[in-house]
């Protein structure tokens, strides 16, 4: 396939991402930033969304991305092998790489049946819920994909284990920031900043606030968490918590903070395309779930130099120091949460060291140049071996 780069023909390889939809979340924000990156080489991205296209779809459209949405609801089915066949076709496609789970036995028969010369799956989660049907989809899946890109080692070594997978048909390429994004310094500030967004919330100066970035379910432990801010509010200290996101147990959560009579400490704000403009005017961030893959949420706070505590499982702990590069707490103990909560907030002098060797290591090791350079790699080492045999 013939295209434009810098006003002259190109010769491209196609990949075609497939994914249930491109609603905001922290899969479909990171292939976002990949597919972007892509574009500018010789590879030229393509999306289909097995479900609804979803909110990013046309801001990805506009960087010449073409994004399809099929409309299916069940996407273990023949009739989604059979449309990503025909896309396979119509798309000239050399390589699929599937996101999020669900995707990858359809994905993977319909590439093979249209002659796709490589086949990538990904694993971005720590999904204890899997049954054993969902498992024997995922080996069957296995068994005609030349590789599986975790996100983190802890999810690597997780889906390993899970689905008797050997590690060598694995590679790890952790999440990126926007590298262009990342300020020049900690955006943490002492006294805070004007709160232009948290305005109309009536918080006052004095007051500290603490985000949580994080969608309604349980696995993000939300109760914990107001559970442990509650042990702050009874020692007279002055902390607001936002909570940024939605989902199934948004009323349950809502439900349990009246009765803990905590309605003016815990602000709703559902989900937010801005919230990368929120976070500066809160003091630290916490994300307090059970368990976790490799979280956008402390990524994105470490990249723009606020102070994070959170959970110290799954992948979380490959990006958090714990006292260097933030704090970590058990899941499950309140008042371990709750003293990580007073170390971010009332500890300045520590929270800002650790804000800044977290943005450090973010620069470092976490960017989206970093991001594209490796999935690169990988995409032109299966090109080779392919075209060799």
């Amino acid at each position: 396939m013939e295209r434009m780069t810098d006003g002259r023909p190109h010769l491209s390889n196609n990949i075609l991402y497939v994914i249930p939809n491109l609603n905001i979340g922290g899969t479909e924000i990171q292939l976002g930033l990949l597919a972007r990156g892509l574009a500018k080489t010789e590879f030229q991205p393509h999306i289909l969304c097995v479900r609804e296209e979803g909110e990013l779809a046309d801001s990805l459209r506009k960087f010449n991305i073409p994004v399809e949405g099929l409309g299916i609801e069940k996407p273990i089915s023949y009739g989604a092998c059979r449309k990503i066949k025909k896309q396979c076709i119509e798309w000239d496609i050399d390589i699929i790489h599937t996101l999020l789970f669900g995707m990858d036995l359809a994905a993977v028969r319909g590439a093979r049946s249209a002659g796709v010369l490589g086949v990538i799956t990904s694993r971005r989660q720590l999904p204890d819920w899997k049954t054993w049907k969902h498992l024997k989809a995922q080996r069957m899946a296995n068994d005609r994909t030349d590789l599986v890109i975790c996100n983190s080692k802890a999810v690597q070594e997780y889906c390993c284990k899970q689905e008797d997978l050997g590690i060598g048909k694995t590679e790890v390429i952790p999440n990126g920031f926007p590298e262009h994004n990342i300020p020049s310094g900690p955006m943490l500030q002492e006294p805070p900043v004007e709160r232009e967004l948290l305005r109309s919330r009536m918080i006052e100066p004095k007051e500290k606030v603490l985000a949580c970035v994080a969608n309604f379910s349980a696995v993000k432990n939300h109760f914990k968490m107001i559970d442990a801010l509650r042990n702050i509010l009874l020692d007279g200290e002055l902390v607001r918590l936002i909570l940024i996101g939605d989902g199934p147990m948004r009323e349950e959560v809502q439900s349990y903070v009246e009765s803990k009579s905590m309605r003016e400490a815990v602000i709703f704000l559902g989900s937010r395309l801005d919230r990368l403009k929120i976070l500066p005017e809160c003091q630290a961030l916490i994300l307090p779930s059970k368990h976790e893959g490799f979280p956008n949420a402390v990524l994105e706070a470490m990249a723009l130099g606020i102070p994070v505590i959170a959970s110290n499982t799954g992948g979380i702990p490959e990006l958090i120091d714990h006292g260097e590069t933030g704090w970590l707490f058990p899941p499950d103990d309140e008042l371990d949460m709750a003293a990580a909560m007073r170390k971010v907030l009332f500890d300045h002098d520590a929270a800002l060291q650790c804000a800044t060797r977290a943005q450090a290591k973010v620069r470092k090791n976490f960017t989206d140049r970093i991001l594209i350079k490796n999935h690169l790699k990988v995409y032109r080492d299966l090109m080779k071996r392919k075209v060799q045999k």
